[in-house]
């Protein structure tokens, strides 16, 4: 609710302000040090390197004496709750539904994503964003190499905004296995893409296939963290706790059914000729 929301800005914050706190104590001249350019630059450098300690992706819960941590490592939030205090464990529940909603949701929209790369029978930009340029020693994707357009229905069009870098965005192509010849006039580099023959639909049906067990995989383990870490709350009630993972369960239920509408669909399509 918005006072669950208020609280947990609230200890962002804090934890925002410590770790200035904590940064600035660690410069060599104190905060006055910040004055100077190289102290600013110093400064910056122990904040972003205590931000990105206290920001981990995925959630973890564990207890020792003196603390109870909540760390989330495939979310934005964070949680520390001293002992000493009144821990709250009812919000640290919802916590911990919103992260495991987050890990859901990440999987279902990396599913739809490599589901681009699988060829259907009309020609599409997006059959090409998965393809990895080595330019200059570096791995970049083509997509930021060149704009990547369809003439016509039966062809794609590569143009580089380099033209010097046509060569390798052309071996990049044959590398990817997209079942298409790359040909280039010097300027830009063209993909005429052939009719899919029966085989090669199966190939692409069973790829899909493969996609969405993986993304049922991933939805079910932030199931199984979030219920162990609802399970590790002490003072929450049997009732509570076992509306909570019923709760956690129809959510995982829900996506997967999305996972599985998906896959079927796009089955569909790449077998529909």
């Amino acid at each position: 609710g918005p006072r669950g929301k208020d609280r947990h800005q609230a200890t962002m914050l804090a934890v925002a302000a410590d770790g200035a706190s904590r940064a600035c104590a660690a410069l060599p001249c104190g905060r006055a040090h910040v004055a100077t350019s190289a102290g600013r630059t110093t400064f910056r450098s122990h904040l972003s390197t205590f931000s990105s300690t206290v920001c981990q992706r995925r959630i973890s819960l564990r207890r020792n004496t003196s603390r109870l941590f909540l760390r989330p490592q495939a979310s934005r939030r964070c949680l520390t709750v001293c002992a000493d205090e009144e821990v709250d464990e009812e919000e640290v529940a919802m916590e911990l539904q919103m992260v495991a909603d987050e890990k859901m949701s990440a999987s279902y929209e990396n599913l739809l994503d490599n589901f681009t790369s699988l060829r259907t029978g009309k020609p599409s930009p997006k059959i090409l964003d998965k393809v990895q340029v080595d330019y200059y020693g570096a791995p970049c994707a083509l997509n930021q190499l060149a704009t990547v357009t369809i003439p016509d229905g039966s062809t794609i069009m590569v143009s580089p905004f380099d033209k010097s870098a046509i060569g390798d965005i052309e071996k990049a192509l044959l590398q990817a296995d997209l079942g298409m010849t790359p040909n280039s006039d010097g300027n830009v580099v063209r993909l005429s893409v052939p009719p899919l023959t029966q085989e090669r639909r199966k190939e692409y049906s069973k790829q899909a296939s493969k996609y969405g067990e993986e993304s049922k995989v991933a939805i079910r383990n932030a199931r199984r963290d979030c219920i162990k870490g609802i399970e590790k709350l002490k003072t929450l009630s049997k009732d509570l706790v076992k509306d909570l993972t019923d709760g956690v369960q129809s959510t995982t239920d829900s996506y997967v059914a999305k996972v599985d509408a998906a896959t079927k669909s796009k089955q569909e399509d790449i077998m529909n000729v």
